[in-house]
């Protein structure tokens, strides 16, 4: 069964603004997919499709085999957590442990149930001493960590996250990072928005590019190395692919580069 199904999908803003426009897209269970596309391209539009915050127009859209539709919304918001760019839009409470039990505790659990799994989050994200800080005392990468440990507390089965490193610093954004694939290796399928392409090469199974609201282009990684594909999509090429370009080498990480490289000066 696929995590995400999306059949027909359009959306029309009140100002007139088409946003999605014939939307038809699948992302499979525990992979790790990445949505790019330049500002205005429907990125944020679509992710707010998956846990009904808006109702599809046209078309429909299914989380595990269960479409999105105002009677399932609570079962959808169980299986699929969505992490704002900002994350002050999703921390309300008066200390980080009473965000993280809010929505277990909206699942009716009983306050022993909520309380493991609150402490069980703040243990595996590294975060247990802010169980007692108000969030609007912690830092942008502390707020980030809080509110993913609010959409774990909820053992979703997929997780969601618009422009998750921005922000922050390399130490914070590795951190982050070490969170979510973390969550990856433990069988979460993980759908990152973004605008950072050397991200996307170096992390994505699945790619999907945007622009004016429709899907431009799906695949794997290979395609940001297409230079005139990532023009028409405004978007720049990966700093790797522009500096192995034409060697016939394709490293994606740091490490696998200089592992290249290590290897040519040695046979040099």
């Amino acid at each position: 069964m696929k995590a995400v199904e999306i059949r027909g999908l359009s959306y029309t803003y009140p100002d007139g603004t088409a946003a999605l426009k014939d939307i038809n897209m699948d992302i499979l269970p525990h992979k790790r997919t990445v949505i790019l596309g330049a500002n205005g391209s429907g990125k944020t539009t679509l992710i707010y499709h998956l846990n009904g915050i808006f109702l599809p127009q046209e078309g429909r859209v299914s989380i595990g085999g269960l479409p999105v539709e105002k009677k399932n919304l609570e079962e959808i918001r169980r299986r699929l957590g969505l992490l704002f760019d900002n994350p002050d839009n999703q921390l309300f409470s008066t200390t980080a442990y009473n965000d993280i039990a809010f929505g277990p505790r909206n699942l009716k659990l009983k306050e022993e149930e909520v309380e493991a799994r609150v402490l069980r989050v703040l243990k595996n994200i590294g975060i247990k001493d802010l169980k007692d800080r108000p969030p609007y005392n912690l830092s942008l990468g502390q707020k980030k960590k809080v509110a993913i440990a609010g959409l774990l507390a909820m053992e979703p089965e997929i997780l969601v996250c618009d422009e998750p490193f921005s922000g922050l610093d390399p130490r914070s954004g590795g951190q982050l990072m070490e969170i979510i694939n973390n969550l990856n290796s433990r069988g979460t399928t993980l759908v990152i928005i973004t605008h950072d392409v050397n991200m996307a090469y170096a992390w994505a199974e699945q790619v999907i590019i945007m622009k004016e609201g429709k899907i431009l282009v799906e695949g794997d990684s290979s395609l940001l190395r297409d230079e005139d594909l990532m023009k028409e999509a405004s978007l720049e090429t990966p700093l790797l692919a522009d500096v192995f370009q034409g060697t016939g080498l394709y490293p994606r990480t740091a490490r696998e580069a200089s592992r290249l490289i290590q290897m040519g000066i040695k046979e040099a």
